[in-house]
């Protein structure tokens, strides 16, 4: 979750001030700073929650997660081209806080600590 939260903060710092220089630069660096546990984290949860079907939890972990590497960007570019950059950085805003959402659901569904 914390990851998730500076990656958000990060995107609302980018598409608040877009051209900023090194605020740019920076809020660039930290969105994917906070992006890279999220894959490994979210193997971890599942083998921790499915610890006798690990391997189909992985092959479906894998699935999504290439699904999602191959629909975000094209879909972030048609934001772009179609709209505006900061258009494109509100989609990932949006990817992000509903990845922190689902995130957020399961707890509620098993409170039981991992």
């Amino acid at each position: 979750m914390l990851s998730s939260a500076l990656s958000a903060v990060a995107l609302l710092i980018l598409i608040a001030v877009p051209t900023a220089g090194v605020l740019a630069a920076t809020s660039i660096f930290l969105i994917g700073f906070g992006y890279g546990p999220v894959f490994p984290n979210m193997i971890a949860v599942g083998a921790a929650r499915f610890p006798t079907e690990v391997g189909r939890m992985t092959s479906i972990v894998v699935a999504a997660g290439a699904l999602g590497a191959i629909l975000a960007p094209w879909i972030m570019g048609h934001a772009i081209a179609d709209i505006s950059p900061r258009a494109s950085m509100e989609v990932a805003l949006a990817a992000t806080l509903a990845m922190a959402a689902l995130a957020l659901s399961l707890r509620t569904l098993d409170p039981s600590p991992l």
